[in-house]
């Protein structure tokens, strides 16, 4: 009678454990990016491991080319053009060591080369599709810029497919802190709320969508030229944040180490199959 009790506890045990969290596989990628003379230097290194990530996921995952054939009619035939849309079937989860970057120049710039390695999973499901755009100096869709000035505010757009939950965080690399930027410093939650099909616009005072006190964000550079990433964070899934540490001025934002904040994505993206990492660079320029 024990033994029959024991056995039948495991299995409900089994039954209950979570099974979404798939398993992650060793990958290794290259690419060599040459770069316009436009370009700066630390935006085409950022270039340059994306899409070594990318090569590195296709290799092991595959690629889906979606086809869409157009046909346009005029008086004397009718032409059918088709283009092709490539997507990854693989997500990135984190970096092993540090990417091996070497740089060169070339007949019309420079060009960066990477080699990277990192832990990624295939995925199987299917990704709520999302809407994101970096607006500069006015909380308007017109303006989408990723190219700021010193002093050049910041704002963003966002949509959603699915009911779901945002939370927004800036990385500086030359502090290496990663900032939160949203919720912002006055709201309690961890995530904010957000409803599909819904256009929302951050970092607005005049077009807040919250009951919160909202935050502008002035873009800054100590450098002649710096690049910051922006980290969108969703999922269907309610999550926690990371712990944070409180800021010591009036306009410093709670914050956290690059290191600790990789560590807690990384845990995030392990857990949830909904979790979403949408990342855009903002090069910013003194001039």
């Amino acid at each position: 009678m024990i033994r029959r009790i024991i056995i039948i506890f495991f299995c409900l045990l089994s039954y209950v454990l979570p099974s979404s969290a798939k398993s992650t596989v060793t990958v290794e990628g290259a690419y060599t990016f040459y770069a316009p003379s436009t370009m700066s230097m630390a935006e085409a290194e950022q270039e340059a491991i994306r899409r070594a990530q990318f090569d590195a996921l296709q290799r092991q995952f595959g690629l889906v080319v979606v086809e869409n054939t157009t046909s346009v009619s005029t008086e004397d035939d009718e032409h059918f053009y088709q283009e092709g849309n490539t997507h990854v079937k693989g997500e990135w989860i984190e970096t092993i060591g540090t990417p091996e970057i070497k740089k060169g120049i070339y007949e019309d710039g420079f060009y960066v080369s990477c080699k990277i390695k990192g832990k990624a999973r295939e995925i199987e499901t299917s990704r709520t599709d999302i809407d994101v755009k970096i607006l500069c100096n006015r909380p308007d869709t017109g303006y989408e810029h990723t190219s700021f000035k010193d002093g050049d505010k910041l704002y963003l757009s966002f949509k959603s497919a699915d009911n779901g939950y945002i939370s927004i965080y800036l990385y500086d690399k030359e502090s290496d802190k990663v900032s939160c930027l949203l919720p912002y410093i006055s709201d309690t939650h961890s995530v904010n709320k957000i409803e599909k099909d819904k256009e929302y616009l951050f970092f607005s005072k005049e077009k807040n969508p919250f009951l919160v006190k909202a935050l502008e964000y002035k873009m800054r550079c100590t450098d002649d030229i710096s690049v910051n990433t922006v980290y969108v964070l969703f999922s269907k899934n309610e999550f926690s944040k990371p712990a944070l540490t409180a800021g010591t001025g009036r306009k410093s934002l709670p914050s956290l180490s690059y290191d600790r904040f990789h560590k807690w994505l990384t845990k995030c993206l392990s857990e949830d199959d909904a979790f979403q990492v949408i990342k855009k660079n903002i090069e910013i320029s003194k001039n």
